[in-house]
């Protein structure tokens, strides 16, 4: 019995010995599995994470190269796509240089103009390096995709301009303008009203050779058109429509394709000096303008064009109207404008000589329009007080009124007036101004960049 069990003892000692062995690489073998199962999730979720990083960019780049590709197409360049091409692939390029890649990405860019639509793709392709399936010999797992972006270029589209031509955009362009006026007609704001008792008329202001607010716009709004009516994808989709704002709403030229005919109406445009006609009203203009305009569409079509509202003015609001001149005392006694309504407290306002209310307009007089459909612009043609020394016999306190309790909130009005920031710009040098009023316009002729894929 002795001898017996110590047999089964030693067989029992090399089984578990062997069992030992067996299981210690069963383990191994199994850890080996487990860590290459583990390792394999992590390095495939932090490749998508670089994918979802560089696809991100690819985006980007894509819509940088529809910006610059319609923005160089539509200045004339023949080198559009090169330009387009080389933005896409830099602005890409820029983007992924922080991540880790065994090769750095290579970008293809492609940019092309088609059906009146400019379109690029940014294609990629590359390997992100692992860690744990290096293991499996596995080095790195490929990341490819393309983006591709798009924008129409001058899809069907009406622009309904509107300047104001009210007394107010007589004053001097500059501050060099305005000393040149004040001494040879004693006006600093350069009212130039008509009437043969009244030594300040617009041909007096005109013979001093100085420039007037009025001359700048129209001068950047001429050339703007000019621009769109040389495009060489303009096949007649984009139509004109001018108005002149005072205290009323003139229509200089109805809405037609004929843009060169615009432009002629334009440079006939001067401020105005009509009697009843000083005052500047925009709330009862835009009233007037919205039974004007037709309902817009989505620029598919020459029946359904896109429809967008350029408003060009200094932001100031007065109900006066320069009226019924008195040949004994040689001045305009001002009447008060019958569809002016002052905003209520606590906008600012004041009364000058007794009858004239002066405020910043009402922003909210562009929410019918918008309502529309219309794409509403903004310029704020920043206005220009003149020197104290130029209006110094003037007790009426208006330019310090405007000064200290409007200008500061006509930037705010404009913005809320347009559809968007963007569309509000400002601007108080003649160079600044005109090159304000370019970028407006040039944002007509395109929708905004948007991706396909």
């Amino acid at each position: 019995m002795t001898i017996i069990n110590a047999k089964a003892a030693k067989l029992a000692t090399n089984f578990r010995h062997q069992a030992g062995g067996s299981v210690a690489i069963i383990f191994a073998l199994s850890a080996f599995i487990l860590v290459g199962i583990v390792g394999s999730a992590v390095d495939y979720a932090r490749a998508q994470s670089v994918k979802a990083k560089v696809y991100a960019a690819a985006d980007a780049a894509a819509l940088a190269a529809v910006k610059v590709g319609t923005e160089q197409l539509l200045a004339g360049s023949s080198s559009w796509q090169v330009t387009a091409q080389t933005s896409g692939m830099d602005f890409f390029t820029t983007q992924v240089a922080q991540l880790n890649f065994a090769s750095p990405p290579s970008p293809v860019v492609t940019v092309s103009n088609a059906n009146a639509a400019v379109t690029a793709s940014v294609s990629y392709s590359t390997a992100v390096p692992t860690v744990f399936m290096r293991l499996l010999q596995i080095p790195t797992i490929t990341v490819a995709g393309t983006a591709k972006a798009a924008t129409n270029v001058l899809p069907y589209t009406d622009i309904n301009v509107v300047i104001d031509v009210s007394t107010s955009m007589g004053i001097g362009a500059t501050a060099t303008d305005q000393t040149t006026l004040f001494k040879a007609t004693g006006c600093a704001l350069a009212c130039h009203m008509s009437d043969s008792g009244n030594t300040d008329t617009l041909a007096a202001a005109r013979a001093t050779g100085a420039l007037l607010r009025i001359d700048v716009v129209k001068s950047a709004v001429k050339k703007a058109l000019q621009t769109i009516n040389g495009l060489t994808v303009n096949n007649g989709q984009v139509r004109v429509a001018v108005y002149t704002l005072s205290n009323t709403l003139t229509k200089i030229y109805p809405l037609s394709n004929d843009i060169a005919s615009a432009v002629n109406a334009i440079a006939t445009i001067d401020m105005t000096q009509a009697n009843n006609s000083g005052g500047t009203n925009t709330t009862y203009t835009l009233e007037n303008l919205k039974t004007l305009l037709p309902t817009p569409g989505n620029g598919a079509s020459s029946s359904s064009p896109r429809g967008f509202v350029v408003l060009m003015t200094d932001g100031v609001q007065n109900s006066a109207q320069e009226a019924n001149y008195n040949a004994v005392t040689k001045l305009f006694t001002m009447s008060g404008d019958p569809n002016f309504v002052p905003l209520p407290s606590p906008a600012p306002s004041m009364t000058s000589w007794g009858i004239e209310t002066i405020q910043a307009f009402d922003p909210a007089a562009c929410t019918p329009i918008k309502a529309m459909g219309y794409t509403f612009m903004t310029m704020n043609v920043e206005y220009l007080i003149p020197a104290a020394s130029l209006y110094a016999a003037d007790t009426s306190g208006r330019f310090p009124f405007i000064e200290n309790n409007l200008l500061s909130g006509i930037t705010t009005n404009m913005q809320a007036c347009a559809t968007s920031k963007d569309l509000a710009l400002s601007a108080s040098s003649p160079t600044d101004i005109a090159t304000a009023i370019n970028t407006l316009f040039q944002k007509t002729l395109v929708t905004t960049p948007h991706l396909t894929q």
